[in-house]
């Protein structure tokens, strides 16, 4: 390791002249807690390349360009994206024992003490800047999610012309997915994605044209999200079918939306507009419930699910494995 300081190579290599130096150490000593290099940054005076470079060879370390690597997708999936996007941190390749990574910051002994628990592994280190960094991972965004999205649209092709209209996402290591609808929940699928957040959820959902309504719920080891899609609008007057939600809008619901439409959430009923009440059954003249909040007689033409005849509810072909057929019937 280089005993010289960053401030002395960076001199070395007329990055900066000694006046530079004593002005970011003048800021530095008026109670700045940010690093010399950062603040010499800020000044103007360097750029992060080289605060990087220098840094690689003040620790004898390597100093990398990402566009001249392939990145193992299947690696860096194994880690949490909040976690590599807040450290900026992205791992290059593992062996047997040992972990390598980039980052902006060499000195982050917490970050680098994580991977080692979380790896079992000693971790090499190089350096990279951020913005080299921070790109690569939002061009990898799909690798964090893609097999997320792929079982999300395949479900949701499969819900057409089904009574199931709500979707459960449930974390807790593993994501469970559940739906719901109809007197009925049937878990879908159990996969395991790795590290993932209600917003890589999310993600999915912000391209459907028409929104959602959803409702979230955070727990310390994971977390829920209930969602129901919307597909089309049309007139209706109970919701008993996949991603159909009324045309009367503006219109008020209990719950929240994500989306483009005049959806507006309260309470309580707003007189002169229509409601959708998800979370109890509401009595209001121009209130619109799920069918499942429903205490009396159902109402005519309901879309009805019964266990598959063939698999008994356990899933077949038959059935596009949902365990489950569905046909009108009367109240």
């Amino acid at each position: 390791m280089s005993k010289k300081n960053l401030g002395d190579l960076l001199i070395e290599y007329n990055l900066i002249t000694q006046s530079d130096l004593t002005e970011a150490l003048n800021i530095q000593h008026q109670g700045n807690k940010k690093r010399i290099g950062e603040i010499l940054v800020e000044l103007g005076k360097v750029t992060e390349e080289d605060i990087q470079y220098l840094i690689s060879k003040q620790l004898d370390i390597p100093f990398i360009f990402l566009r001249d690597i392939k990145l193992d997708n299947d690696l860096i999936k194994k880690f949490s994206r909040d976690f590599l996007v807040n450290n900026r941190i992205i791992p290059l390749y593992e062996t047997a024992d040992l972990l390598s990574v980039a980052t902006n910051d060499p000195f982050n002994s917490e970050a680098i003490n994580k991977l080692k628990e979380f790896t079992g592994k000693d971790i090499s280190v190089s350096a990279c800047s951020s913005k080299d960094i921070l790109q690569k991972l939002k061009s990898l965004q799909n690798v964090f999610l893609g097999e997320i999205n792929e079982v999300i649209e395949n479900l949701l092709k499969k819900l057409t012309k089904t009574s199931f209209y709500r979707l459960d996402f449930i974390f807790r290591g593993k994501l469970t997915i559940n739906i719901f609808g109809t007197f009925t929940m049937q878990t879908y699928t159990e996969i395991d994605p790795g590290n993932i957040t209600v917003e890589d959820i999310f993600k999915y959902f912000e391209n459907l044209e028409h929104g959602f309504f959803y409702e979230n719920f955070n727990y310390d080891s994971g977390f829920l999200i209930q969602i129901y899609p919307v597909i089309e609008t049309k007139d209706i007057s109970f919701i008993n079918e996949f991603g159909i939600y009324p045309d009367k809008f503006p219109i008020f619901t209990d719950t929240k939306y994500a989306g483009n439409l005049p959806v507006f959430q309260s309470d309580y009923p707003v007189p002169g507009y229509a409601y959708i009440s998800f979370k109890k059954y509401s009595e209001f003249k121009d209130a619109i419930n799920v069918i499942d909040n429903l205490h009396e007689k159902l109402p005519e033409n309901y879309l009805a699910c019964t266990k598959c005849k063939i698999c008994s509810g356990s899933k077949c072909d038959e059935c596009n494995n949902l365990g489950y057929t569905f046909e009108v019937k009367n109240g």
